[in-house]
């Protein structure tokens, strides 16, 4: 009886290390342009791979720092060569800038601005970045920002709100981004278990969006993330009515 017992733990440990890669040969890029807070930075990929199992990967890029998010964008056209599904790019903006991140969905880049999530308290300001981490990704994805508060794609206005929402996304948001990764082409890590909730997933399948109705859409303020007016997949602040 115990040996039978030790040969099912055994057989236990090996199917729970085992992984199997999915098809697709572009991973998450970083790139940390501001010098500080590599060791932050190195967790909030953990946290990604934890959370999504797409790969991410360190990656050098000789381009200088900007003092803008938009213009930081834009010094980077041209000069990534590298494939990827994403590129995320850390960088301490100046005092006038009040954006979080910047998307430009044509070059598959988002730029996060440390400087205006930074405070004293490690784990806070570790968690910060993996929230923005998360929102810059699936947000490249097409996804939309999500009305579920628990969720790293809802809507904030400050920090403090910002230490409030979900640093995964909901579980709609989760298969919604992933799916468009793997059409992209990201490189997908799996365990053997997570290859058999897909099975079973597709069996009976959940549905892959999560966005708000029209009319709770067009509350949203989107304040603290900006797209290129060239990137026309990325998601856009609702449209201000005029007053009457």
């Amino acid at each position: 009886m115990r040996k039978w017992i030790i040969l099912f733990m055994l057989v236990c440990v090996i199917g729970c290390t085992t992984r199997s890669l999915d098809a697709g040969d572009k991973p998450v890029r970083f790139y940390n342009l501001s010098g500080q807070d590599q060791e932050l930075i190195d967790q909030a990929a953990k946290f990604l791979m934890r959370h999504t199992q797409m790969q991410v990967e360190n990656t050098e890029i000789d381009v200088k720092q900007e003092a803008s998010n938009k213009a930081q964008a834009a010094a980077l056209k041209g000069k990534i060569t590298k494939p990827a599904i994403a590129h995320i790019v850390f960088i301490n903006a100046g005092p006038n800038e009040r954006e979080h991140l910047h998307l430009a969905a044509q070059q598959h880049v988002a730029v996060v601005n440390l400087a205006g999530i930074r405070t004293k308290d490690a784990k806070t300001y570790g968690r910060r970045i993996d929230r923005q981490v998360t929102r810059g990704i699936f947000f490249l994805m097409g996804r939309s920002p999500c009305p579920n508060p628990y969720c790293a794609l809802f809507d904030y206005k400050d920090n403090a709100t910002l230490d409030q929402i979900g640093r995964n996304t909901c579980p709609p948001c989760l298969l919604g981004g992933l799916d468009s990764a793997k059409k992209k082409g990201a490189i997908i890590v799996k365990t053997p278990l997570q290859l058999k909730l897909d099975e079973t997933r597709k069996n009976s399948p959940m549905p892959a969006t999560s966005r708000a109705s029209k009319e709770a859409e067009g509350k949203l303020q989107i304040l603290r993330f900006g797209v290129d007016d060239d990137s026309p997949s990325a998601p856009k602040a609702p449209e201000k009515k005029k007053a009457e």
